[in-house]
C-alpha cells in the first residue's frame, strides 16, 4: 500500500503543474478606431493589426487591400449592459463566412504585421446612442484545440 501512495504522489507532482500551464499563442491582434466618438450614421472604421509574435513564420488569411477584416475576424459588437448589438443582413452573412471572392493567405515572418479594417455600421445597426464595446478574434489555426485569440476590447460611442 506505501509503494501505491508513493506512485500516486509522484503522479501527482509532475501531472498538477501542467493543468496550470497555457500555450502562447502564435500572433496578437490589436485593434484602434481612428474616431471613438461619432454620430449616428456616421462610419465607424476599425482597424486591425495582426503580428505575429513567434518565433516562425505563420500562415494568415487576409482581405485584398485590407478593407473587409469581417472576412477573417469574428467581430463581436455590445453594449454597456452586455447586449449584442443587432445585426445587418451583411453582418448575418459575414458571421457565418458566407463570402465569396478573393482571399489572400500571407506568409508573415516574426515580428511581421497584417493590417486590415472593418466597417462597423456595415455589420451591425449602430443607430441608438450610446457606448459600444467592440472585439475582434480569430482562431489560431482550422484546428479548434489550437484555440482563438482575441483582441483588446475598444469603446466606440455614438452621439444623436
Amino acid at each position: 500500500m506505501g509503494a501505491f501512495r508513493t506512485l500516486l504522489l509522484i503522479c501527482i507532482v509532475y501531472t498538477v503543474p501542467a493543468f496550470g500551464q497555457t500555450t502562447e499563442q502564435p500572433f496578437t491582434i490589436t485593434i484602434t478606431a481612428p474616431t471613438e466618438v461619432v454620430k449616428v450614421g456616421d462610419e465607424v472604421r476599425v482597424h486591425a493589426v495582426l503580428t505575429n509574435v513567434s518565433d516562425k513564420e505563420i500562415l494568415a488569411r487576409g482581405s485584398p487591400k485590407g478593407a473587409r477584416a469581417e472576412t477573417n475576424y469574428t467581430v463581436q459588437v455590445h453594449d454597456r449592459n452586455g447586449n449584442e448589438a443587432p445585426e445587418t443582413e451583411y453582418g448575418r452573412a459575414a458571421r457565418m463566412h458566407q463570402f465569396a471572392g478573393s482571399v489572400l493567405k500571407v506568409l508573415l515572418k516574426p515580428g511581421e504585421k497584417m493590417e486590415e479594417d472593418t466597417i462597423l455600421g456595415k455589420q451591425f445597426d449602430l443607430s441608438s446612442p450610446g457606448d459600444y464595446l467592440v472585439r475582434l478574434s480569430r482562431p489560431v489555426s482550422n484546428d479548434p484545440k489550437d484555440g482563438i485569440v482575441k483582441s483588446n476590447e475598444i469603446t466606440i460611442t455614438v452621439i444623436p
